[in-house]
């Protein structure tokens, strides 16, 4: 038994050297999430389907209402664009009109995801960059607007 906790800490303290725990498959590559758009657009065109999230702020007491899934959608939007100009622009009805006639020519059939480990920890969960995927969307959400 104690020879192979010794066998264990070496083991440990040679992958700590080598540094392996950090190149591990699923944060080396660069990951392609294929977006339907026109489902995208869809949602964010209308108002009813994407939730508004109220978070009360503890040394006033009030509600503040946050849209955090359009504003996560429009980012998503804005990765899969082609035409640069477009990012600065402000996500309206009339540019989500134009994506959704012409989605061929304005946008990319995929957006590309990095993943990251915690700050903290270098093995278990990960997590998308800046938030940016369709993990980190609503379950409900993510059948349509994956393909």
């Amino acid at each position: 038994m104690r020879k192979e906790l010794k066998d264990i800490f070496l083991s440990y303290s040679i992958m700590e050297k080598l540094d392996l725990r950090q190149t591990t498959p699923l944060t080396a590559v660069i990951f392609k999430e294929m977006i339907d758009w026109k489902i995208l657009i869809k949602m964010l065109l209308d108002d009813t389907i994407l939730q508004t999230k109220c978070i009360e702020k503890k040394k006033t007491n009030e509600f503040v209402k946050v849209e955090n899934e359009r504003h996560q959608m429009e980012d998503i939007l804005r990765k899969g664009m082609i035409v640069k100009k477009h990012l600065t622009k402000p996500i309206d009805k009339n540019l989500l009109h134009i994506y959704y006639n012409h989605t061929d020519k304005y946008l990319r059939p995929y957006i590309s995801v990095k993943y990251y480990y915690d700050k903290k920890k270098e093995i278990g969960r990960v997590y998308p960059e800046k938030s940016l995927s369709l993990c980190s969307m609503r379950r409900k959400l993510r059948p349509f607007i994956s393909i």
